[in-house]
């Protein structure tokens, strides 16, 4: 656990550094902060729940230039490209890190381009919340596509819909789930009231605990055959599962920070990145336990590395200094809730250059 502390630490003085200093060295801070986020990624050892599956898909491909598992073409191709090139898995794992930690820089620095002084908090939240360790350490491909959503979040803004949809057409390439976000382009621009996303996540959550959203979606899958033919037992009795002590933090400070949108929400960027995030509340409270369906929203609630730091816009300078203090301890015990949890297979921390 010392290892990931010193991360934690690394990255927060780092993001900080970069936000408060010159033009110059901000972009050096920047670079080192990505840097750091491949490294940590791209260099683990067995690390992750689904690594052993990547390992075997690189492989397979390596050996008999094909796998017997069902991935994008994009992902092939890596994986082929580096083989061909007698590269190794570990390499496989840097350049996914890369790619993917590369469009959450990119991303952050659009939507924070009027108040770069949050950046820091931005990348706090990145590694906090879960998308680090769920998507960069274990499903791979949905790392990709959730930073090249976020990455994309500017042409919704800037009402480029033939860029927006290029780069969903290239986050295909990765994982296909991606194609479900195209109907956000056209997401309300003014801010949705908060009162009734709060009503809507509480009658979602109540669907979800009363087993509600998988019977929905069994039924609806259930007269599929084939290879989605298996999705209908993923649905069966899943949903209705005790929630962590990090899902219950999660969806409560993300309720905490719609409540006070009308103080943060300031433009048009802004709300339209509330209201996408809104979006991926409520659905995550009626995914909720549902995986399969729980990967879907991750894509908006993720906009959360955003609304953290734009909502210090919300607070004068002695309140801002009291929600610092509280974000912080929030994301404390978030990145100590996902480093601990028994599924991701993250301890101890084992790396391929020791």
């Amino acid at each position: 656990m010392v290892v990931y502390i010193v991360f934690f630490v690394l990255v927060a003085v780092l993001a900080i550094l970069q936000s408060y200093t010159k033009k110059t060295e901000a972009k050096f801070f920047e670079w080192s902060l990505l840097l750091l986020l491949v490294c940590f990624a791209g260099l683990r050892d067995g690390l992750g729940t689904d690594t052993p599956a990547y390992k075997t898909i690189f492989t397979e491909i390596s050996s008999y230039n094909e796998t017997s598992y069902n991935v994008e073409s994009g992902f092939f191709i890596l994986n082929k490209y580096i083989a061909f090139l007698h590269g190794s898995f570990s390499l496989v794992l840097f350049v996914s890190a890369l790619i993917s930690a590369w469009f959450i820089v990119k991303a952050v620095n659009f939507v924070m381009a009027e108040y770069p002084s949050g950046k820091w908090l931005a990348y706090i939240t990145f590694i906090s919340i879960g998308v680090y360790w769920v998507y960069y350490f274990s499903g791979v491909r949905q790392g990709f596509t959730i930073s090249i959503f976020l990455y994309s979040v500017r042409f919704i803004v800037e009402r480029k819909f033939f860029r927006y949809l290029i780069t969903i057409g290239f986050g295909m390439l990765f994982h296909n789930s991606i194609l479900l976000m195209v109907p956000l382009y056209f997401i309300p621009r003014g801010r949705i009231n908060s009162g009734l996303i709060l009503i809507s996540a509480v009658l979602a959550y109540g669907c979800a605990r009363a087993g509600i959203t998988d019977k929905v979606f069994e039924m609806a899958v259930g007269g599929l055959t084939g290879h989605y033919g298996g999705y209908a037992e993923l649905f069966r009795n899943s949903a209705n599962m005790d929630s962590g002590i990090g899902v219950i933090l999660r969806v409560s400070v993300s309720l905490m920070l719609i409540l006070i949108s009308p103080y943060w929400v300031k433009d048009e960027k802004s709300a339209v990145i509330c209201n996408i995030f809104s979006l991926g509340v409520v659905l995550y409270c009626f995914f909720l336990g549902v995986d399969i369906l729980m990967r879907i929203s991750e894509y908006m609630i993720d906009t959360m590395i955003f609304v953290m730091p734009l909502s210090l816009r919300a607070f004068d300078v002695k309140a801002r200094s009291v929600f610092v203090v509280f974000s912080l301890l929030f994301l404390g015990a978030l990145f100590y809730s996902n480093i601990h949890f028994d599924g991701m297979n993250l301890l101890p921390f084992k790396t391929v250059l020791w």
